[in-house]
């Protein structure tokens, strides 16, 4: 008894909120049928609820005859009605031929019963349909619930329908067409959803691979929010029983109206990511933030208990009424939730008025509003065909992903500038150090100059004066002396700062041949007088370092120096016969950052190839 007063009471409900169609005795009896042209059924349609769910055809028929059959238009919307929908309809053939026809409904209903009047006054069940079954498996290959029927010349015939939803609101509408102009009007309806449904999973693919490439969540997010419309177009469209049965199957298991709530929570955080909203900033935006995470995190919860015991849930559970009622409620908060976060960043009149239209136009324009609507919570625009929801839809879609694109544009312009920042800030302080570290080598040649080379010029006067029979301790001196004043050569400035880059190479050219067991060979063309001083400093300081690497790491006999000024542009090829190196791992103590931190400095280019049979370096500079 309390379910049962229950029911009554939503039912009442429902009829205020979902604006049932009732027309009292406006009814016209018969309908008159012709094959040249649809016939809409407003007027001519009366129904019963059947509150037992236990009456039959006969009982039924009954009713109709004590006048408890009322009229209504379309479309009907009954909303979550637990009970069984009886429809009636009358209907005379006007014709003096047979002819064929379909009464279509379009409704996602369970059961559809189709009940014909004999001559012997009796009812008969002449089709059974049903939204759970794929086109594949229809005597009708059509994506809506359609009855076919025969009649004869001028013939009359009472039809009852018993539509059952266990799961969706009894919004719905119906027609009588013949096969032909039904089709005709079906392949247009088909050619105009492809199009959108084609474009909206080109658009989430090209976001889906736009996010593998930039790692930016906000891609991912907008792929799905697509996703999520596209979802729904084919649930709302009837488009889904495409699918083949067992796809299908699947397909009903997902509720349309948790996709909202998920599609309505990443709504939300592509939206507060463009607008940039800071959820820590007030009570408000953080209350908005956990609204719709909440949301998101019930939705997927309760979609995957509804996926998995989806056999279990139906209208006629009252537990399923008022978490419907439930996810309405919850819908309507998130959206409320969306233009109070949106307004909040007003800060002028003005500015005020920009938000107001943009915060409106996102709240009546995204999938939570176009579920609503189709499910006949809310009637806010009527539904056409084609639907020109999807073309605002796609508008959105533009202007989202325009403002996506441009957001990433600028957040990438924004990272490049800042890593160029970085990089040269950190090529100033590499600078700085290689002077720092400049000074402090011209600091110990003077110290090697007047200290350590007095000592050995010292040591070699008293050898010369009281050791002079002694060959061998005045050949080490004398090697000391040598090995002092190249290596005071190496370090010492001094010497080759007023030579230019050419009479560098020469000069080390010349010691390397004359003191070393290797051979080493220059080739130089044109001039380097043109060159810019800060240049010719770092690539005395490259080539110095190159060759000291080769002389320590690289075991060569052979190297080997090509230096070509032309054009305002210069190259340096430096080779070299040694043992090699891996270009892939790094090296302490060779120098090599030092190296590519100067040719950097400079905006040059460095290309180095390595193995077994030697290195090669390439340096290019433009001046």
């Amino acid at each position: 008894m309390i379910k049962k007063i229950v029911y009554i009471i939503i039912i009442i409900i429902e009829i205020f909120l979902f604006q049932i169609h009732l027309q009292g005795k406006n009814c016209q009896d018969t309908l008159p049928i012709f094959k040249e042209k649809p016939v809409y059924l407003s007027h001519y349609l009366s129904f019963y609820i059947d509150s037992t769910n236990q009456l039959s055809i006969k009982q039924v028929a009954e009713k109709n005859d004590l006048g408890a059959f009322k009229c209504l238009t379309l479309p009907i919307n009954f909303g979550l009605n637990p009970y069984n929908l009886w429809i009636k309809l009358n209907a005379k053939h006007q014709q003096d031929f047979m002819q064929n026809y379909w009464w279509s409904i379009y409704s996602q209903a369970d059961t559809l019963m189709v009940y014909e009047k004999t001559k012997d006054n009796q009812y008969v069940c002449t089709d059974t349909l049903t939204y759970l079954a794929a086109q594949a498996n229809k005597e009708l290959k059509v994506r809506f619930l359609a009855a076919p029927l025969t009649f004869k010349a001028n013939e009359s015939k009472t039809l009852f329908l018993k539509l059952t939803n266990l799961r969706y609101t009894q919004y719905f509408t119906t027609d009588f067409t013949t096969p032909v102009i039904n089709l005709m009007w079906e392949k247009d309806f088909y050619w105009i959803n492809g199009i959108f449904a084609g474009g909206f999973l080109l658009v989430i693919l090209m976001s889906f691979i736009v996010f593998i490439v930039t790692k930016e969540k906000i891609f991912i997010y907008y792929s799905f929010y697509v996703l999520t419309v596209l979802f729904l177009m084919l649930t709302q469209e009837l488009l889904g029983s495409v699918l083949p049965q067992d796809l299908y199957n699947v397909f009903l298991r997902i509720h349309p109206m948790l996709v909202v709530i998920i599609g309505l929570s990443v709504y939300y955080f592509i939206i507060s990511n463009l607008i940039k909203i800071n959820h820590k900033e007030n009570i408000v935006f953080n209350i908005v933030y956990n609204i719709n995470r909440a949301g998101l995190f019930y939705a997927l919860i309760t979609a995957f208990i509804y996926f998995i015991a989806y056999e279990e849930f139906n209208i006629r559970t009252v537990g399923y009424i008022y978490v419907w009622w439930f996810n309405v409620a919850l819908i309507i908060i998130m959206l409320a939730a969306l233009f109070v976060g949106i307004m909040m960043l007003t800060n002028s009149v003005r500015n005020g008025v920009i938000y107001l239209l943009v915060a409106t136009f996102l709240v009546y324009f995204n999938s939570a509003s176009y579920y609503l609507n189709y499910e006949g919570v809310i009637d806010y625009y009527e539904i056409t065909y084609p639907n020109y929801f999807y073309w605002v839809v796609c508008i959105e879609f533009l202007i989202l992903g325009g403002f996506i694109a441009w957001n990433y544009r600028k957040k990438s312009f924004q990272n490049n500038k800042l890593m160029q920042e970085k990089k040269e800030f950190s090529q100033k302080i590499i600078i700085a150090e290689l002077n720092a570290k400049e000074k402090e080598r011209k600091q110990i040649t003077r110290n090697l100059h007047d200290e350590l080379g007095a000592t050995l010029s010292a040591l070699n006067l008293v050898i010369t004066n009281n050791y002079s029979d002694d060959k061998y301790l005045a050949n080490t001196i004398e090697k000391a002396n040598t090995d002092l004043r190249y290596f005071y050569s190496q370090l010492s400035e001094d010497v080759t700062q007023s030579n230019g880059v050419f009479a560098f190479i020469k000069l080390k050219e010349e010691e390397i041949n004359q003191s070393l067991p290797i051979k080493f060979t220059s080739f130089l063309d044109g001039d380097d007088a043109t060159l810019p001083s800060d240049m010719v400093f770092n690539l005395k300081k490259i080539i110095a370092e190159l060759i000291n690497n080769s002389l320590k790491h690289a075991k060569c006999t052979e190297i080997t120096i090509q230096l070509i000024i032309e054009n305002q542009q210069l190259q340096l090829i430096f080779e070299d016969n040694g043992v090699g190196y891996s270009t892939l791992k790094q090296h302490e103590g060779m120098g090599l950052d030092n190296i590519y931190h100067r040719v950097d400095s400079l905006n040059g280019d460095i290309h180095v190839s390595s193995d077994k049979k030697g290195t090669t370096t390439i340096i290019t500079f433009i001046f």
